[in-house]
């Protein structure tokens, strides 16, 4: 068997695969396979940095990245793994891995993550000889949304001069600015930091006449400031 990137085989010859990989699995798949293609193109999927290990010709386990950048470096997020069930306890995965990670690096993908069931522990298992680390946990939810009848709502056309901005939806909120700069979130930033304290009144018509109230007090400050400096 011999590992190799998943750029020489159809999309349709990786979804079989996936879907006999994932059958039995924790969350049943969807069996459409438009649905595949099109979360994969969606999700940046780059077969050229996907790999699969190769039975004769005959896919029988892979690794699906998508790429994508973070910060300025490349990151392979790891999409899916799978391995059909006749060929699992081989040591497949850990193998796609060790060429992969290489040859991910050697093309300048520094990083790569990934998602995994707390349930399946043997994958946490065998992610973790690889060399994976948990970083974080998610907690997620499935389950029927229940949409409850509203009110009927009427559209009709109203001439522009018509309507009372001060009654549209926000108006009227209040904002705060700061006479000083604001820290940023940013560790490395230890300038002083200063409550937000000066009230700023919002409204719809303001906004609408071009008139942003919340910069002009910023404009006020630095004109005040400026004009201390000077004296």
């Amino acid at each position: 068997m011999i590992v190799n990137n998943l750029s020489k085989i159809s999309v349709n010859e990786l979804i079989d695969c996936f879907l006999k990989a994932f059958e039995g699995y924790y969350v049943k798949m969807p069996s459409d396979k438009n649905y595949y293609k099109e979360r994969w193109k969606a999700a940046s999927v780059d077969l050229n940095f996907s790999y699969g290990m190769f039975d004769k010709g005959k896919l029988v386990g892979f690794i699906i990245h998508a790429i994508d950048k973070r910060f300025g470096k490349l990151i392979a997020f790891n999409t899916g793994t799978g391995v059909l069930p006749e060929y699992r306890r081989k040591g497949i995965v850990h193998s796609i891995y060790d060429y992969a990670l290489r040859d991910l690096w050697m093309n300048g993908v520094k990083s790569s993550t990934l998602e995994v069931i707390r349930k399946n522990k043997k994958a946490i298992r065998c992610y973790e000889k690889v060399g994976f680390s948990i970083s974080k946990k998610y907690k997620c939810y499935s389950g029927t949304i229940k949409i409850e009848k509203s009110d009927r709502i009427n559209i009709k056309e109203l001439a522009l001069k018509s309507i009372d901005w001060s009654k549209l939806p926000y108006s009227g909120l209040m904002g705060i600015v700061a006479s000083q700069y604001h820290q940023t979130s940013k560790a490395e930033d230890h300038r002083k930091w200063i409550a937000l304290h000066i009230p700023v009144t919002l409204s719809s018509t303001n906004y609408f006449n071009g008139n942003d109230k919340a910069l002009n007090v910023v404009m006020k400050l630095i004109k005040t400031t400026e004009s201390r400096n000077k004296n």
